[in-house]
């Protein structure tokens, strides 16, 4: 199987973009480097209520059977920053995320070799990885890795926008939380359309109470 995050977009809860450090990195193919450094809450190891993590997109669904994270490789700095408690969870778009492992205590690796992470296979097209636990270095704890490759095979998506929209029940959610102005009007056209009708034209228009 091919690495499919290969230049994927990813994003972080935090991100330092300077000295070296950014969140594309962890996508560029390069292993031996820094790559990507967490940024907030850096004084604290215990990130369990603001949990650091990086998501993936690989921009279409696939059967995914593995995932690897490269700690970072720079010389006498690597294994550094590699979490002590972390989770990897996919998501098929449109649904909750699913955890697909969960590692406690894991040790500090030795070198920036891949830490390989073997699942059973999964449909989605987004992957996250989440610490809750960092480790000090340098007196402060960042989550840090140079790489992460997703290993998988392109597959259609499993269900269509109105399929998602049925296994969600968004049709069943009262008016009432969405706030008021526009958002109530796209709550309407949601409900009605996860219902599999449209409303009528006056429907759309009709004043909504401020009041239930």
């Amino acid at each position: 199987m091919n690495n499919v995050a290969h230049n994927a977009p990813v994003t972080a809860f935090s991100s330092i973009e300077d000295g070296g450090w950014q969140v594309a990195a962890l996508t560029d193919g390069i292993k031996d480097g820094i790559g990507w450094s967490s940024k907030a809450f850096a004084s604290f190891p215990d990130h369990n209520l603001y949990p650091e993590w990086v998501a993936i997109d690989l921009g279409r669904h696939h059967r995914i059977d593995r995932i690897d994270l490269y700690p970072r490789g720079d010389g006498a700095n690597a294994g550094q920053g590699f979490p002590r408690d972390f989770t990897l969870a996919l998501c098929v778009e449109g649904e909750p995320w699913q955890t697909v492992a969960e590692l406690k205590d894991y040790p500090l690796p030795k070198s920036g070799e891949a830490q390989s992470f073997p699942i059973p296979p999964h449909v989605a097209r987004y992957v996250r990885i989440q610490a809750t636990r960092l480790r000090s270095f340098g007196g402060n704890f960042h989550f840090q890795m140079s790489e992460v490759e997703v290993f998988g095979v392109p597959v259609e998506a499993p269900h269509s926008p109105r399929h998602r929209c049925r296994r969600l029940n968004l049709h069943r959610l009262p008016i009432c939380v969405a706030s008021t102005g526009w958002t109530r009007w796209v709550w309407i056209l949601l409900r009605h359309c996860c219902a599999g009708r449209w409303p009528a034209p006056d429907v759309a228009l009709r004043k909504v109470p401020t009041e239930f």
